[in-house]
């Protein structure tokens, strides 16, 4: 009997814990349903808060996104480098026609300079010489650039021809170890539009420009005369004829970046004095 009296007991307890628990959601239930209103109120408090709280982040992005398009807009329009003693300058872009003075100087220079090389520059000052001028145009950065990405396949032949006759000179110890550039003159630079006869190389929708130029160098040369043992200046005139095609929708690109390639060049080809 004892022990059925304590079985009765702890179900007694469950089933009063179990009413309390139903009591507690019964008061909650009736507590929401009298004064749902607090919940609408939380709700909105909350949806609020929420919507403050985007507007908010939502003006900083803006804000900062704003200051980083007025930096850019800012500075496209500006270019940076470091001068040679480190100070950082920034210049102002602006947009350049074909007829500027600047830029021409920029293609004559791109032009000529593998021209005014020394043969020590050349040769990277080898003892040994190139066995074939295949090998001097591809270990010549100067040589290869023009003839690979600044020339046509007519002025590719032409250059050939330069190049077989530099590298004739210079294998046979004939070419000047040395070339100082004492000036330097454009005679002339034109640049034109290519007219109706032409068509042949413009393209319809675009407008291509055909350029020509003559350049003239005085230079000293030193050469390294075997015969007398012995270094030896001499002043010459140097004068180089081109013209091409300026066209940057076909020609430019990142080792073209002007977009002109050269269709003709003539020079006088450098040698030591003669003895």
């Amino acid at each position: 009997m004892a022990k059925q009296k304590q079985f009765v007991t702890k179900k007694n307890k469950q089933n009063k814990v179990q009413g309390e628990k139903i009591n507690v959601v019964e008061k909650l239930n009736t507590f929401f349903k009298k004064n749902n209103y607090i919940v609408v109120v939380f709700l909105s408090i909350t949806m609020l808060y929420v919507v403050v709280s985007n507007n908010s982040y939502k003006s900083d992005v803006n804000k900062k996104l704003d200051s980083a398009i007025y930096y850019i807009k800012a500075n496209l329009g500006h270019i940076g480098f470091v001068s040679a003693n480190g100070t950082l300058i920034t210049a102002k872009t602006q947009a350049m026609d074909f007829n500027d003075e600047k830029l021409k100087k920029v293609i004559v220079n791109l032009i000529t300079t593998p021209f005014l090389q020394s043969g020590d520059d050349i040769t990277f000052g080898y003892t040994r010489k190139y066995k074939k001028m295949a090998d001097m145009i591809k270990n010549n950065e100067e040589f290869y650039s023009l003839y690979k990405n600044l020339s046509t396949q007519n002025a590719q032949k032409k250059l050939k021809k330069i190049y077989s006759a530099i590298f004739k000179m210079i294998s046979q110890n004939l070419y000047p170890e040395y070339i100082t550039v004492t000036s330097k003159e454009i005679l002339s630079f034109n640049v034109a539009k290519m007219t109706e006869d032409m068509k042949n190389k413009a393209q319809k929708g675009r407008t291509v420009y055909k350029f020509r130029a003559i350049v003239a160098f005085k230079i000293r040369t030193k050469s390294w005369i075997v015969q007398y043992n012995k270094w030896m200046n001499e002043d010459l005139y140097l004068k180089i004829e081109t013209e091409g095609f300026i066209d940057p929708i076909e020609y430019a690109n990142m080792d073209n970046l002007i977009g002109f390639k050269i269709d003709k060049i003539n020079l006088p080809i450098l040698t030591k004095p003669e003895i």
